[in-house]
């Protein structure tokens, strides 16, 4: 949460801090935090004029001399030019420059007063002054940029501990009727911090306080009385506030009047320790619960979660209830497709059909009824046979019967053609309505079988590890990247953890490796890094036990500035890789359309998750489709990264190669290219690869010229772990025996990451 202040509260805030580090003063006279605390405000985004003036202001009173204000004026000056430099040349200030900027600044101060003798002094103080700057820049960034509400970093604490070191000396320093201002707060401190924080946490916060007291009085038994107040907090705060408050004072008094803490303590310091403990038991209870919710800067998130698993179980009913329409549709469509008749039946049907249209007709019919027994379509049957033969009938393939007794042969033969063409083209056209019924209503099964598998997927309770979360968000602060939120959910090679930090922190290469730690499996990044306004959400994935590296070579055929060999690889999810060679028919550009089709097709299929078989088998019916001649060799291989299995799918190419450490083993094809007919079933071959193996696929043009044993025999002489080495070997190999087709090797390396 940003700082909420309105303007004028936040502005006199920042002013009274500015007048307070300015007038800090260490028992040797070195007064060193102001311009730290200047340069911070205005790497924080501060109004540049407005920080100026606050810092002249302060500097002025607290060294209210023309010198004072020389020294003030020369550093603003130097600060300013140093920003508005870089607001005109549109250049990021980053917080490096900022602190060299501010030691630039301190040179002018540091040579006037060397000029004056007192070089050493000056030289101390802007050491102390530059090590306060850096601590202040780091942390008053944190605070007004991301917010009160922010996760720190190692650094960001350790900054933060110094400048309450800081102010406290500079409280300490501030004093009114002989009560310091440090005095005053710093009961209501120690109750608050005990009542906010853990004990270890306020324990540090109190020695600090006491610390910058030290630094101011040269008494470090303000260390121990503050320690000693914290103690007695701590203990009573769980009891209740009074009980706290009252401890708080009674180990105060104690520690100023039995162990002479401090020097001059009187009844107007009880006075005032009392009021600042009852100025706590004040604080109306709202407060108190909206202050402490600024302390968590970090939640199991709960709720959230719960709310995501019920999100994710209400898609998935929706999912299954999608998928249940695809299916109703594919059942639908299937049930439009009528099954293809025995070539026996038709050719009766149409026999039956030319008897009563034509030959019923003829005023003879009575001779041909006597003679058949009223059925004169037995004697057509041959006649309609030879049609679906020949594709036409002829006189010479009139039977003797009807040759001697039929006046009009000639007639005959023109409608059992007429009728039997007909019913061919009809039947034609039902078969190919047929296929793209079963075309689509396979499409429909398979986007449903998709469906039912995100709906599964997603229906499944994720369960979240709360405690390796906080492991995770603690252990990226100590590495000073800033994780707001960490969810942690899945199991196994499954296993998922997305954070959310700060952009800068997002590409952070260390990032994964110090989640893997705690989660005990190695983690990528998945997805890249998405913005979500002011922060970044980063998404890991356990590493896949294998990775891969491929190497391709190619030349067009002689005379030719296309290629038919299209080549493709596509990764589907973060565990599976799609390598895939295709060889149009032919050659030149319209070989390349024709495998680029194929190519294009299998891509935006596996893209979509439909399984291998379905995958090529829609392939094919869709390039089987086209009117004019189509078909490309496809050689595939997808590769499963967690496994190591390779399905490798041939149909019509040429033989691959899996290279092992000690053998080649050949992979034929078993299976007509595709598109040549519409059913075909896909075989798929199974192999195992483990590291080191190397799959190589090659065009019908580099077989053609080297033969398969050719081609296995330099693989097995190559000796190269490099896949695209062997790739233009083989290439350069095809080229000197004289390939004229093109020629293509795709090589594949499997590795153990």
């Amino acid at each position: 949460m940003k700082l909420k202040l309105n303007v004028f509260t936040k502005q006199l805030l920042l002013f009274l801090i500015q007048l307070l580090l300015s007038e800090a003063t260490t028992r040797h006279g070195f007064r060193p935090f102001g311009l730290g605390f200047y340069a911070a405000l205005v790497y924080g985004g501060e109004n540049v004029v407005l920080a100026s003036a606050f810092y002249m202001a302060s500097e002025f009173l607290a060294e209210p001399t023309l010198r004072g204000l020389v020294y003030a004026a020369s550093s603003v000056v130097v600060l300013t030019v140093c920003c508005l430099a870089h607001h005109f040349l549109k250049k990021h200030l980053t917080m490096r420059l900022v602190n060299v900027y501010a030691f630039a600044a301190q040179i002018p101060v540091i040579v006037l007063k060397a000029l004056d003798g007192n070089f050493l002094f000056a030289f101390t103080s802007g050491i102390i002054a530059q090590i306060f700057c850096y601590a202040a820049v780091i942390i008053v960034y944190a605070l007004l940029v991301r917010g009160l509400k922010c996760r720190l970093t190692v650094d960001e604490l350790a900054a933060g501990g110094i400048m309450l070191v800081a102010l406290s000396l500079a409280a300490e320093n501030v004093s009114l009727f002989g009560v310091t201002l440090l005095g005053v707060i710093a009961p209501f401190a120690v109750l608050l911090v005990a009542y906010l924080f853990k004990e270890q946490s306020a324990l540090i916060f109190v020695s600090l306080m006491g610390v910058g007291a030290a630094f101011s009085t040269g008494n470090v038994s303000y260390v121990g009385t503050y320690v000693m107040m914290a103690v007695c907090a701590a203990l009573f705060i769980k009891l209740n506030a009074a009980s706290a408050a009252l401890a708080t004072v009674v180990a105060e008094v104690v520690a100023a009047y039995y162990f002479d803490a401090y020097e001059g303590y009187t009844y107007v310091n009880l006075i005032c320790t009392t009021v600042s403990a009852a100025a706590f038991l004040a604080i109306p209870k709202k407060s108190k619960m909206k202050m402490l919710s600024f302390t968590k800067t970090a939640s199991d998130g709960v709720s959230g979660k719960k709310l995501v698993n019920k999100d994710r179980s209400d898609i998935s009913k929706r999912l299954y209830a999608v998928a249940g329409i695809f299916e109703d549709m594919r059942d639908l469509v299937s049930e439009e497709v009528s099954e293809v008749p025995p070539l026996e039946e038709s050719v009766k049907k149409i026999s039956k059909d030319v008897a009563l249209t034509f030959c019923a007709k003829c005023p003879e019919a009575e001779k041909c009824f006597s003679a058949l027994n009223s059925d004169t379509s037995v004697v057509l049957e041959d006649l309609v046979s030879a049609v679906f033969q020949k594709g036409r009938c002829t006189i010479m393939d009139m039977p003797p019967f009807i040759t001697s007794r039929c006046k009009q042969v000639n007639a005959l033969v023109s409608v059992v053609n007429d009728k039997t063409v007909r019913f061919s083209q009809r039947a034609k056209l039902n078969a190919e309505m047929d296929n793209c019924r079963l075309m689509l209503a396979k499409q429909m099964g398979g986007t449903a079988e998709i469906l039912e598998n995100m709906a599964t997927d997603i229906k499944k309770t994720i369960s979240f590890d709360a405690g390796r979360e906080t492991l995770i968000v603690d252990e990226l602060a100590y590495h000073n990247i800033v994780c707001s939120e960490a969810m942690v959910y899945g199991e196994g090679s499954g296993m998922n953890v997305t954070l959310v930090v700060r952009p800068q922190d997002a590409d952070k290469k260390i990032l994964p490796k110090i989640v893997s730690k705690i989660i005990k499996y190695p983690l990528m990044v998945s997805g890249g890094t998405e913005i979500i306004g002011e922060k970044a959400g980063v998404n890991l994935v356990v590493k896949p036990r294998y990775n891969v590296v491929f190497g391709e070579a190619m030349r067009s055929a002689s005379g030719e500035n296309y290629s038919g060999d299209q080549r493709s690889v596509q990764r589907v999810g973060e565990d599976k890789v799609v390598f895939a060679l295709c060889d149009g028919m032919g050659h030149g550009k319209h070989a390349m359309d024709t495998s680029s089709a194929a190519i294009s097709l299998i891509e935006n299929f596996y893209k979509a998750g439909f399984e291998n078989g379905l995958v090529l088998e829609l392939v094919n019916k869709l390039l089987s489709m086209k009117n004019e001649e189509n078909f490309s060799t496809l050689d595939m291989c997808v590769l499963d990264l967690n496994t190591g299995g390779a399905d490798v799918v041939k149909m019509g190419a040429a033989d691959g190669f899996l290279k092992r450490k000690e053998s080649v083993e050949v992979i034929e094809s078993k299976v007509l290219p595709v598109g040549i007919v519409d059913e075909v079933k896909p075989v798929i071959e199974r192999r195992i690869m483990f590291g080191g193996d190397m799959m190589v696929l090659v065009s019908d043009g580099v077989t053609d010229v080297l033969g398969s044993d050719g081609v296995r025999d330099l693989v097995a002489r190559s000796d190269t772990a490099n896949p695209q080495m062997l790739a233009e070997s083989v290439i350069d190999a095809a080229a000197e025996a004289g390939a004229t087709d093109d020629i293509t090797a795709f090589c594949i390396r499997v590795y153990a990451k």
